[in-house]
Protein backbone atom coordinates (compact mmCIF):
# COMPACT_ATOMS: atom_id res chain seq x y z
CA UNK A 1 0.00 0.00 0.00
CA UNK A 2 0.90 3.20 -1.11
CA UNK A 3 0.32 6.50 1.47
CA UNK A 4 0.27 9.77 0.13
CA UNK A 5 1.68 12.67 1.26
CA UNK A 6 -1.34 14.87 2.75
CA UNK A 7 -1.58 18.12 1.64
CA UNK A 8 -3.32 19.79 4.41
CA UNK A 9 -1.46 21.29 7.31
CA UNK A 10 -3.37 20.06 10.03
CA UNK A 11 -2.55 16.37 8.84
CA UNK A 12 -6.78 15.48 7.71
CA UNK A 13 -7.92 14.47 4.07
CA UNK A 14 -11.67 14.23 5.74
CA UNK A 15 -13.83 16.69 8.06
CA UNK A 16 -16.85 15.49 9.63
CA UNK A 17 -20.34 16.69 10.78
CA UNK A 18 -22.23 15.45 13.09
CA UNK A 19 -26.10 15.54 13.71
CA UNK A 20 -26.74 16.41 10.02
CA UNK A 21 -30.43 15.65 9.96
CA UNK A 22 -33.51 16.03 12.03
CA UNK A 23 -35.25 12.89 12.37
CA UNK A 24 -38.17 14.14 10.20
CA UNK A 25 -35.35 14.38 7.13
CA UNK A 26 -34.01 10.80 7.84
CA UNK A 27 -38.26 9.73 7.56
CA UNK A 28 -38.48 12.15 4.31
CA UNK A 29 -35.53 10.05 2.85
CA UNK A 30 -36.75 6.34 3.76
CA UNK A 31 -40.11 7.59 2.10
CA UNK A 32 -38.54 8.64 -0.82
CA UNK A 33 -36.56 5.33 -1.19
CA UNK A 34 -39.48 3.24 -0.84
CA UNK A 35 -41.54 5.56 -3.62
CA UNK A 36 -38.44 5.22 -5.75
CA UNK A 37 -37.34 1.60 -4.95
CA UNK A 38 -33.83 0.10 -5.34
CA UNK A 39 -31.89 -1.44 -7.91
CA UNK A 40 -28.63 -3.25 -8.39
CA UNK A 41 -25.99 -0.62 -8.16
CA UNK A 42 -23.38 -0.42 -11.22
CA UNK A 43 -19.62 0.48 -11.67
CA UNK A 44 -18.56 2.95 -14.39
CA UNK A 45 -17.43 1.01 -17.78
CA UNK A 46 -18.27 -2.11 -15.71
CA UNK A 47 -22.18 -2.45 -15.33
CA UNK A 48 -22.01 -5.26 -17.48
CA UNK A 49 -19.29 -7.56 -15.87
CA UNK A 50 -19.89 -10.95 -15.35
CA UNK A 51 -17.47 -10.05 -11.94
CA UNK A 52 -19.53 -7.04 -10.53
CA UNK A 53 -20.24 -8.23 -7.53
CA UNK A 54 -16.68 -8.95 -6.82
CA UNK A 55 -16.22 -5.00 -7.37
CA UNK A 56 -19.72 -3.73 -5.66
CA UNK A 57 -22.45 -5.03 -4.23
CA UNK A 58 -24.92 -2.77 -3.15
CA UNK A 59 -28.58 -2.00 -3.80
CA UNK A 60 -29.20 1.90 -4.77
CA UNK A 61 -31.93 4.68 -5.58
CA UNK A 62 -31.19 7.82 -6.74
CA UNK A 63 -32.98 10.70 -5.55
CA UNK A 64 -33.24 13.15 -7.61
CA UNK A 65 -34.12 16.82 -6.94
CA UNK A 66 -37.58 17.76 -7.00
CA UNK A 67 -40.16 19.85 -4.47
CA UNK A 68 -40.17 16.68 -1.99
CA UNK A 69 -36.14 16.07 -1.99
CA UNK A 70 -35.73 20.42 -1.50
CA UNK A 71 -35.24 19.93 2.01
CA UNK A 72 -32.49 17.71 1.83
CA UNK A 73 -30.43 19.08 -1.33
CA UNK A 74 -30.62 22.69 0.52
CA UNK A 75 -29.33 21.10 4.04
CA UNK A 76 -26.50 19.21 1.57
CA UNK A 77 -26.01 22.16 0.08
CA UNK A 78 -24.91 24.08 3.50
CA UNK A 79 -22.87 21.20 4.28
CA UNK A 80 -21.02 21.15 1.37
CA UNK A 81 -20.50 24.91 1.96
CA UNK A 82 -19.12 24.27 5.68
CA UNK A 83 -16.85 21.07 5.05
CA UNK A 84 -15.52 23.90 2.02
CA UNK A 85 -14.94 26.86 3.93
CA UNK A 86 -13.63 25.51 6.86
CA UNK A 87 -11.60 22.69 5.63
CA UNK A 88 -11.07 21.95 1.69
CA UNK A 89 -10.79 25.65 0.23
CA UNK A 90 -11.69 24.24 -3.32
CA UNK A 91 -13.26 25.91 -6.47
CA UNK A 92 -17.17 24.06 -6.43
CA UNK A 93 -20.04 24.40 -8.49
CA UNK A 94 -22.53 22.24 -7.80
CA UNK A 95 -23.89 18.88 -6.06
CA UNK A 96 -24.42 15.80 -8.31
CA UNK A 97 -27.73 14.01 -8.11
CA UNK A 98 -27.42 12.02 -4.54
CA UNK A 99 -27.20 8.31 -4.02
CA UNK A 100 -28.64 6.03 -1.67
CA UNK A 101 -27.55 3.03 -0.84
CA UNK A 102 -27.87 -0.07 1.20
CA UNK A 103 -25.12 -2.76 2.05
CA UNK A 104 -26.66 -5.91 3.13
CA UNK A 105 -25.51 -9.06 4.13
CA UNK A 106 -21.69 -9.74 1.88
CA UNK A 107 -22.59 -6.07 0.83
CA UNK A 108 -19.58 -4.18 -0.29
CA UNK A 109 -17.72 -1.97 -2.18
CA UNK A 110 -13.89 -2.58 -3.10
CA UNK A 111 -11.19 0.18 -3.24
CA UNK A 112 -12.16 2.66 -5.86
CA UNK A 113 -11.91 6.40 -6.18
CA UNK A 114 -14.84 8.63 -7.31
CA UNK A 115 -13.01 10.49 -10.00
CA UNK A 116 -9.87 11.33 -11.34
CA UNK A 117 -7.71 14.63 -10.19
CA UNK A 118 -8.47 16.27 -13.01
CA UNK A 119 -10.99 15.61 -15.90
CA UNK A 120 -11.12 15.78 -19.84
CA UNK A 121 -14.18 18.74 -19.62
CA UNK A 122 -13.22 20.37 -16.88
CA UNK A 123 -15.52 19.41 -14.24
CA UNK A 124 -15.46 16.58 -11.95
CA UNK A 125 -16.19 15.49 -8.98
CA UNK A 126 -13.91 17.22 -6.02
CA UNK A 127 -15.44 16.89 -3.22
CA UNK A 128 -17.06 13.21 -1.72
CA UNK A 129 -19.35 12.69 1.48
CA UNK A 130 -20.48 9.89 3.14
CA UNK A 131 -23.76 9.93 5.95
CA UNK A 132 -24.49 7.12 7.60
CA UNK A 133 -28.46 6.95 7.70
CA UNK A 134 -28.96 4.19 10.56
CA UNK A 135 -26.83 3.17 13.63
CA UNK A 136 -23.61 1.05 13.31
CA UNK A 137 -25.16 -1.38 16.13
CA UNK A 138 -28.01 -2.17 13.02
CA UNK A 139 -24.77 -3.96 11.24
CA UNK A 140 -21.26 -5.99 11.81
CA UNK A 141 -18.85 -5.25 9.25
CA UNK A 142 -19.31 -2.72 6.80
CA UNK A 143 -16.52 0.23 7.55
CA UNK A 144 -15.88 3.18 5.38
CA UNK A 145 -11.66 2.38 4.63
CA UNK A 146 -9.85 5.15 3.46
CA UNK A 147 -5.84 4.08 3.45
CA UNK A 148 -4.38 6.95 4.51
CA UNK A 149 -1.29 7.16 7.63
CA UNK A 150 -4.36 8.26 10.32
CA UNK A 151 -7.55 6.71 9.02
CA UNK A 152 -8.03 3.31 8.12
CA UNK A 153 -11.02 1.48 8.32
CA UNK A 154 -13.69 3.95 10.19
CA UNK A 155 -16.99 3.43 11.79
CA UNK A 156 -19.31 6.71 10.88
CA UNK A 157 -21.88 7.17 13.38
CA UNK A 158 -25.56 7.44 12.52
CA UNK A 159 -26.30 10.98 11.01
CA UNK A 160 -22.67 11.63 10.59
CA UNK A 161 -21.60 13.58 6.84
CA UNK A 162 -17.40 12.41 6.25
CA UNK A 163 -16.01 14.60 3.63
CA UNK A 164 -13.10 13.85 1.80
CA UNK A 165 -11.09 14.53 -1.50
CA UNK A 166 -12.85 12.13 -4.41
CA UNK A 167 -9.87 11.47 -5.63
CA UNK A 168 -8.49 9.31 -2.94
CA UNK A 169 -8.86 5.39 -3.00
CA UNK A 170 -11.58 4.18 -0.86
CA UNK A 171 -13.97 1.09 0.25
CA UNK A 172 -16.94 -0.13 2.32
CA UNK A 173 -15.61 -3.01 4.16
CA UNK A 174 -18.39 -6.33 3.60
CA UNK A 175 -21.15 -6.26 5.79
CA UNK A 176 -20.75 -9.41 7.91
CA UNK A 177 -24.70 -9.25 8.90
CA UNK A 178 -27.75 -6.59 8.85
CA UNK A 179 -27.85 -3.67 6.57
CA UNK A 180 -26.22 -0.53 6.20
CA UNK A 181 -28.06 2.43 4.55
CA UNK A 182 -26.08 5.79 3.23
CA UNK A 183 -26.55 8.54 1.36
CA UNK A 184 -23.34 9.62 -0.80
CA UNK A 185 -22.95 12.58 -2.81
CA UNK A 186 -19.93 14.58 -4.87
CA UNK A 187 -19.23 18.18 -5.55
CA UNK A 188 -18.37 18.76 -8.84
CA UNK A 189 -15.96 21.65 -9.85
CA UNK A 190 -13.23 22.90 -12.62
CA UNK A 191 -10.07 20.68 -12.63
CA UNK A 192 -7.17 21.35 -9.74
CA UNK A 193 -5.24 23.91 -11.48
Amino acid sequence: MIYLKNPQPNSSYMFILEEVFTEDDLKLIDEVVNEIGLEEAGVYANDDSPDLDKIRKTDIAWLEGSEKTEPIYQKIANMVRVANDNHFHWALDFVETLQYGEYKDGGHYNYHTDSPINAKDNINRKLSFSILLNDPSEYEGGELEIPTPNAGKMTIQKNCALFFPSYMPHRVCPVTSGVRKSLVGWAHGPNFV
